[in-house]
């Protein structure tokens, strides 16, 4: 398999951020807490797990990922300490 360069996984990240949006409500609709994030990712997670093919794991995935990306967008990003 070919590896794909992290500019083009952002960009699908952005899309399925917005669709998420789109389908959900914004993060000021919804004002989720880090607990009911977890919560969501761990459903998400599951599904993963779930999955029959690989191309359906890596559909659920990047939801996974999505779903940690809007926590973060909510709640903030704490850098490791090692990069400050």
């Amino acid at each position: 398999m070919i590896p794909i360069s992290r500019w083009v996984i952002y960009k699908e990240i952005e899309l399925e951020r917005g669709y998420q949006d789109r389908t959900h409500g914004s993060l000021d609709e919804r004002n989720p807490s880090i607990d009911e994030w977890l919560e969501i990712l761990h459903t998400e997670l599951e599904e993963v797990y779930e999955a029959k093919s690989n191309d359906h794991k890596l559909e659920e995935l990047l939801q996974v990922v999505s779903v940690g990306v809007a926590c973060l967008e909510q709640h903030g990003v704490i850098r490791r300490k090692e990069l400050q």
